[in-house]
């Protein structure tokens, strides 16, 4: 999102420390904990399926994901096909803190290999429930729930198997312990709620999770790429959610 500039550094010193962060993504912001891309070689140099205890790369600063099982293909993405065993685990440091203020934006890349009749988990940072998540997206049918901090959810429903979605939460907060939830799909505003003096959900969990929820159902499909931003460089969600659409659009069909 912001320019990029050249930063000399001599004996450890910048020329200028207000200049802007190059950043490898284009929707990153100095608030961006997390960008995991799928196509991007510098998060996922092989290309092709991975095995079990491979690292998916951060594309800014801060841990990487693991794969706790080999997954079954690759397709420009990473292909699921709804074996318990196939759990793709985030970083440390994503989990809001009880006083945090400012909130959170999750988004991501992803589609399903069937619509039918039943759950099927797609993300989550919480302890298999939406009422102790922070966040949460999964499909029951045709239908896209998305939660965040506890909150029953948005629904969408109308999903298409083999079509790359674009699934994305926003808990946005005013500084003073209020917070407005918003739910999105393919960059577009599915509803929000009005600014409420909210706790923070403080699950057990203090990792993301991609894939498997016992709670849920097993998710199956294509995997191909998220992003976590702190909300703590003044961008909104609204503008994260446009950032984070255009940096997928097109290239996971």
């Amino acid at each position: 999102m912001p320019a990029t500039s050249t930063v000399y550094k001599s004996q450890g010193l910048c020329t200028d420390m207000t200049l802007p962060i190059q950043f490898k993504d284009p929707a990153a912001t100095p608030g961006t904990k997390a960008v995991f891309d799928a196509l991007d070689t510098n998060s996922w140099a092989r290309q092709a399926a991975p095995q079990a205890g491979d690292a998916w790369v951060n594309l800014v600063a801060g841990g990487d994901c693991s794969f706790s099982a080999a997954l079954p293909g690759w397709d420009g993405g990473f292909v699921f096909d709804g074996a318990a065993a196939q759990i793709i685990t985030g970083p440390t440091g994503l989990k809001m803190a009880a006083d945090d203020t400012k909130g959170f934006y999750f988004g991501c890349w992803a589609k399903f290999a069937t619509v039918a009749a039943g759950n099927q988990h797609v993300a989550s940072l919480g302890d298999g429930a939406v009422a102790t998540s922070q966040f949460m997206i999964y499909r029951t049918g045709a239908i896209l729930v998305l939660a965040a901090n506890g909150g029953a959810g948005q629904q969408f429903n109308g999903l298409q198997a083999g079509v790359p979605y674009h699934m994305a939460v926003g808990f946005q907060g005013d500084g003073t312990g209020k917070f407005v939830r918003s739910t999105w799909l393919n960059g577009a505003q599915l509803g929000a709620g009005a600014l409420t003096a909210e706790a923070i959900v403080q699950p057990a969990a203090t990792r993301p999770t991609f894939g498997r929820n016992p709670n849920i159902g097993n998710f199956a499909g294509e995997f191909n790429r998220w992003m976590y931003d702190a909300l703590s460089s003044g961008a909104t969600v609204a503008q994260l959610v446009a950032a984070d659409y255009a940096a997928g659009a097109g290239r996971f069909g």
